[in-house]
């Protein structure tokens, strides 16, 4: 059968007449149905209406004629597209949801490695500290072992030569100092025969003529100026028989207390002379008496004190009376002295005067040996290269004090270099030996830390990066704590980023360097500039910072000097400066 179907657009959803065309066709049926009823009969009205939907079926099937094979089709194309659409959209749900699945599974397995291999690399940094720590103990036991057997040696061979020097001072002093002690009582009968023995062989050890030598007897009377009848004995008896012994360049030195010469001394009088030129100008004494404190002492207290002065200078008159007698053979002169100097400086200003200036050696012997001043003197005049040979005698008093003072500044002037000894030995190489062993303080890095002196200092980026990660910064925080109490108690970090890298610390970089024009400017211009500041490069040249910024840079020469075009200039802060080798620019300013 041939069917004819005109071509129209089909679509998915039921089919319908077009609304116009029915209302044409309801209107019509209307028409038609009041027709009918004014006609007559409900019979006559349904048989109507059936052929009222009967024409309207027909007219539906007419106008968009479409055969039933083609709804057919056309119902199975629309279920077929519904269904494939159905299955796409839910093939394309289910592979977004695998897509979906398969990232999160794939970024769940990249987290959990990420933080298993944040977590091993944190571990790995602890067993490394740990493995620090413990090679720092035992390298450093082992090195204050071996800086403790070091030390040790060291100071054995300090304490040896501590030995030595000492040893050195004993035979020097021994052979150029003694002291000889004893009591008042029996001082003539025992002390004096030995030291006129020592004298005698200290003029053989000297050697020479007999003219060679001078022998000078110190007595310098205690501060009270009175002696005892002891005192006084062995004091005459020793001058007598010690100048005999040298009839030739010998004299005794008698040292009174300035209120022995009167009123008259105290009132500064130029002093006498001797009368053979024994004494010279440059020996004075000065006396120092406070005049307002004698005026407003007690009439007790100067009738006291006058009375002392009776007695002293009964003491002098009644020594210058026994020396003076013809038996003895001594010629006495009294001077009077207006000196400077004490101590040491009047001993040996006095040997210096009384001493003739064709002898080649001098024995010195302090009979009462009240202080060490003859003994220090005779040390400065050894520094000074001179052969002089001391002896003191210290009677009712100790000589072991004055034994120490004397080696002690025999050992003082030896170690500072101004008393040569032969066998003294040299303490400089020990002590600089003692002062470079540190023990252990050498500097090395480990593997996350580094030793600085004794102090062993966390490597900072990966200390920090520990720190401030949120799975590590507990465990992180309790693994530094305990290493610093124990091997950094001021909690530095040591610094291994390269100078200039990006800090995650939020540290303040460094603002690069600013590059400034050298200009030329003669010397005298210099004070026009505003606020100069002028660093000397070298002998000839001197470069001017103007401003308070610095934003102005000059440069003034003494003579020619050479410049490198577009170069760096630094310095080590020590003025040397530097810069870098280029064809220079040569500038005479």
């Amino acid at each position: 059968m041939n069917h004819t179907y005109e071509t129209q657009w089909v679509t998915a959803e039921k089919q319908v007449p077009s609304p116009i065309s029915l209302m044409a066709d309801i209107k019509s049926a209307i028409e038609l149905e009041k027709k009918v009823t004014r006609a007559g009969g409900r019979q006559a009205l349904r048989d109507l209406l059936q052929k009222t939907v009967a024409e309207y079926n027909r007219l539906c099937t007419n106008r968009l004629r479409i055969p039933e094979d083609a709804l057919r089709l056309l119902h199975a194309h629309y279920d077929f597209c519904r269904k494939a659409s159905k299955e796409a959209t839910s093939k394309a749900k289910a592979q977004g949801q695998a897509v979906h699945d398969y990232v999160a599974t794939h970024q769940d397995r990249s987290r959990n490695a990420l933080a298993k291999s944040v977590q091993a690399a944190f571990n790995s940094w602890c067993e490394d500290l740990k493995a620090d720590q413990a090679q720092f103990v035992s390298e450093k036991l082992l090195a204050e072992k071996e800086a403790a057997k070091v030390r040790t040696k060291l100071v054995q061979q300090l304490e040896d030569c501590h030995s030595r020097a000492w040893a050195a001072v004993g035979t020097f002093l021994k052979e150029n100092m003694t002291i000889f002690g004893g009591k008042m009582v029996d001082s003539e009968s025992t002390t004096m025969p030995q030291v006129r023995q020592w004298a005698r062989g200290a003029a053989t050890e000297l050697g020479g003529a007999p003219d060679d030598h001078c022998v000078i007897l110190m007595i310098n009377c205690p501060g009270a100026g009175i002696l005892g009848a002891n005192a006084k004995s062995f004091l005459i008896s020793f001058i007598t028989n010690c100048l005999a012994d040298f009839p030739d360049n010998s004299l005794a030195l008698l040292v009174h207390p300035n209120r022995a010469n009167g009123q008259e001394c105290r009132t500064g009088p130029a002093g006498a002379k001797a009368e053979d030129g024994e004494m010279e100008d440059g020996i004075k004494e000065e006396v120092k008496k406070n005049e307002s404190d004698d005026e407003d002492e007690d009439e007790p207290t100067k009738s006291r004190k006058d009375g002392e002065e009776v007695q002293v200078r009964d003491v002098q008159y009644k020594l210058e009376k026994d020396l003076s007698m013809k038996e003895r053979q001594l010629r006495i002169r009294p001077i009077t002295w207006v000196f400077v100097a004490a101590g040491t400086d009047f001993v040996r200003k006095s040997m210096e005067a009384f001493r003739p200036a064709t002898v080649k050696a001098t024995i010195l012997i302090d009979v009462l040996a009240y202080d060490a001043s003859p003994a220090l003197a005779t040390l400065e005049e050894h520094s000074d290269g001179r052969h002089i040979a001391c002896a003191s005698i210290a009677l009712d008093s100790s000589g072991q004090d004055l034994m120490n003072r004397i080696s002690n500044r025999t050992y003082e002037q030896c170690r500072a270099g101004k008393l040569v000894l032969p066998s003294f030995p040299d303490f400089a190489p020990h002590i600089a030996a003692l002062k470079d062993e540190k023990g252990f303080e050498q500097n090395k890095t480990y593997r996350v830390t580094c030793q600085v002196h004794d102090k062993l200092l966390l490597l900072e980026s990966l200390a920090r990066k520990w720190l401030e990660d949120e799975g590590t910064c507990e465990e992180a925080k309790r693994m530094v704590k305990a290493h610093n109490d124990e091997y950094n108690p001021e909690g530095n970090l040591m610094t291994d980023r390269p100078r200039g890298s990006d800090a995650d610390d939020g540290e303040v970089k460094e603002p690069p360097a600013k590059k400034i024009k050298v200009e030329k400017i003669a010397g005298e211009d210099v004070s026009k500039l505003p606020n100069p500041k002028v660093i000397q490069l070298n002998n000839t040249c001197d470069l001017i910072v103007c401003g308070d910024s610095g934003e102005h840079l000059f440069v003034t020469s003494r003579g020619t000097n050479q410049f490198f075009d577009k170069r760096e200039m630094f310095s080590y802060g020590g003025g040397e400066w530097r810069d870098g080798a280029a064809p220079c620019l040569d500038t005479n300013c």
